[in-house]
């Protein structure tokens, strides 16, 4: 397949009008074919090959310290580093292993939006099976970090990274200097910190020489090794070629460091089974409750919505409605309507348009405000 390197790459033509009906904290990634790899990089990233790739859900951004440690309290999962009872870290101006170093250690209540790290490839992979997804293999990653750009040796494109589009080329701190999830532009595709911030484990086992003896879509189900694919550089990569979409890495899956990360994939949306309804909005808000219990919301996040939405209520009051804040779960506001505005055709307007619009432009960390239950109160 012939492509100009200024385009897009060839999609679904299906995939562009299908919604996306995404579950909470995750894009849609269309179905499409691309060019996977470079010749102007290292030789393990050629030869260039053309890739037809199905359509999948990826994590908006990288799986957080909030959401690992609601993982870790659902199933008392003990990482690799536990185990080990020390790390690799930055401790009196020197990296070296530093005894009862894990992800505890820097997830403090400032911290639950910054991607976790200390965690190897088998904590994540622990961590996409509860969730009810996997990790993404290599094809899967590249394809998204693409975001659509055929070629480009970015996901923004070709110029060189500066310090505006991704976190990288910090100096080590004895907290590692990660920034939020979503604290920088996302690519074409609205998935966050594809690049930069936390290397991200991939499903494939590690093979150099991958692209010369397989071309097949998902080389996760074709080798077996001693090294998991790690893919996207980090926050102390100074060289920008390891920013670049096609750049590959690789580790031991029982290794952690405090710069690698994991974000997740779904291979259909909320594990369906083909002949039941596609994923809708009761489903999303079934599953949000489902996720919800025993898990308790970060004050802090319950507290900022609250009060907005108690400089809304007058508003919605004059009109005979009312809002109330059902809870609050990472990214995800959970809401319930009653009165006037609920009946009104125009509900799901005044949510997205108003409510939502208004919360979003003060809140940072909001992912999706979803409304819980259908009774109309007059």
């Amino acid at each position: 397949m012939k492509e100009n390197p200024n385009t897009f790459q060839s999609l679904d033509p299906s995939a562009l009008s299908r919604p996306s009906q995404c579950p909470p904290g995750m894009v849609h990634v269309p179905a499409g074919s691309f060019l996977m790899g470079s010749e102007t990089g290292a030789e393990f990233e050629s030869p260039v090959h053309e890739v037809d790739i199905d359509s999948f859900f990826m994590d908006a951004a990288p799986v957080t310290n909030r959401q690992f440690e609601d993982f870790v309290r659902a199933t008392d999962h003990r990482t690799d580093a536990e185990r080990a009872g020390a790390a690799w870290g930055f401790r009196d101006g020197r990296f070296h292993n530093v005894v009862g170093l894990t992800w505890r250690s820097y997830a403090s209540p400032f911290r639950d939006d910054h991607p976790v790290v200390l965690v190897s490839w088998n904590d994540a992979d622990a961590y996409a099976r509860w969730a009810g997804k996997t990790l993404p293999t290599e094809t899967q990653w590249e394809y998204a970090a693409r975001g659509g750009l055929a070629q480009k040796q970015y996901p923004w494109g070709d110029d060189a990274p500066n310090g505006t589009q991704c976190n990288f080329s910090r100096k080590p701190e004895e907290i590692p200097p990660t920034t939020p999830a979503r604290a920088y532009p996302p690519n074409a595709w609205g998935l966050y910190d594809m690049v930069g911030n936390v290397w991200q484990w991939c499903r494939d086992w590690y093979q150099p020489e991958a692209y010369s003896i397989s071309v097949t879509p998902d080389p996760a189900r074709s080798f077996s090794g001693e090294y998991r694919v790690r893919r996207g550089g980090a926050w102390n990569v100074i060289q920008a070629f390891r920013l670049r979409t096609a750049n590959r890495g690789a580790m031991s899956p029982q290794a952690f460091a405090p710069n690698l990360g994991f974000r997740c994939v779904a291979e259909a949306c909320g594990n369906l089974d083909s002949d039941q309804l596609p994923f809708s909005e009761e489903q999303t808000v079934l599953q949000t409750q489902q996720e919800l219990v025993g898990h308790p919301p970060g004050n802090a996040r319950l507290t900022e919505v609250a009060a907005i939405l108690d400089e809304l209520r007058p508003a919605m009051q004059a009109d005979g409605g009312n809002i109330e804040l059902v809870s609050v779960q990472g990214g995800i506001v959970l809401v319930s309507l009653h009165g006037t505005c609920l009946a009104c055709p125009s509900a799901s307007l005044t949510l997205k348009d108003g409510i939502e619009r208004t919360l979003r432009g003060r809140l940072p960390w909001l992912q999706h405000v979803v409304r819980v239950g259908k009774e109309v109160t007059t």
